[in-house]
């Protein structure tokens, strides 16, 4: 059977905080679980390495261009992709900028933006390893085909074959992902380590609840993420189409929780935790 892990790749100097104290721990940090049933802390071991690439952009380059490296997965959030408001590369973006102007037939010698990286590694891949998976697993509506069209849109701009390439061979899945994780803060680290003893440098925090749905749409192969749920709460579906997932959460989830937002400040709640022991809002959102 395959054995998969992931690489993790830092492409912005501030990622080396991250990229030291992962290395720091061996690549393992922990997933501490809080819901109304009590907490849960696990140690993941799914990360293998770490790639910072403004340190060494040539070794990252040359370690992505390997055939094992199968799905390049991003989580760069909406300002990673570089989108102007009508949905077009923002070639103004000094970043942008600086990857189309510092292209060469072999790619970026150092890519500052994921558009860049990404063609980069397609293009020295390409006749060699060859086309692999990218799979945005950002919190945006379609976000296969928001990164598909930022690659594609730089491509277009620096290789008209590599466009071609990229539009043939490389497909885009969406994914949507529904999971509250907020970003680790100094309080959590201190949790961890009074209520487990456990010393970690970037633990993630998240709800016991998880649903993932992906367009199964891989060039060459994918982890059986299916399999990897554990109890009830989670759940990993692989599917056709991605929309109807996405309109039931933003619809069922994201409007429930704008309308909820509003009437609790009304009733003058800070809290979610706290409005929901309020027996009017609580009736209001379940009608």
């Amino acid at each position: 059977a395959d054995v998969w892990g992931i690489l993790g790749v830092g492409l912005m100097p501030w990622d080396k905080k991250m990229y030291d104290t992962l290395k720091r721990q061996d690549y393992l940090y922990t997933l501490l679980t809080r819901g109304n049933d009590g907490s849960e802390a696990r140690v993941v071991q799914s990360i293998v390495g770490f790639l910072h690439v403004p340190e060494d952009p040539e070794n990252a380059l040359v370690r992505l261009e390997q055939s094992d490296i199968r799905i390049l997965s991003l989580t760069v959030t909406e300002k990673g992709y570089y989108r102007t408001p009508d949905g077009g590369l923002d070639v103004d973006n000094a970043l942008v900028k600086e990857d189309l102007t510092g292209w060469t037939p072999r790619g970026l010698l150092q890519p500052k933006t994921a558009p860049g990286l990404i063609c980069t590694v397609l293009l020295r891949r390409r006749g060699q390893a060859g086309p692999l998976t990218v799979m945005s697993c950002d919190n945006l509506p379609l976000n296969g085909n928001t990164a598909r069209d930022s690659v594609l849109a730089f491509a277009k701009l620096v290789d008209e074959d590599l466009a071609s390439y990229i539009a043939e061979e490389v497909p885009f899945p969406n994914a949507m992902v529904d999971r509250i994780t907020p970003v680790t803060k100094p309080e959590q680290i201190a949790i961890l380590k009074d209520e487990y003893g456990v010393e970690d440098g970037w633990p993630v925090v998240a709800e016991p609840f998880l649903q993932w749905v992906v367009e199964d749409k891989f060039v060459c192969g994918r982890p059986a993420w299916e399999k990897a749920c554990s109890g009830p709460n989670e759940s990993v579906l692989f599917v056709d189409d991605v929309e109807p997932y996405e309109l039931m959460k933003l619809r069922l989830l994201n409007s429930s929780h704008s309308a909820m937002a509003y009437v609790s400040l009304l009733a003058s709640h800070t809290f979610v935790d706290e409005a929901l022991t309020d027996i009017d809002v609580l009736t209001f959102l379940r009608a």
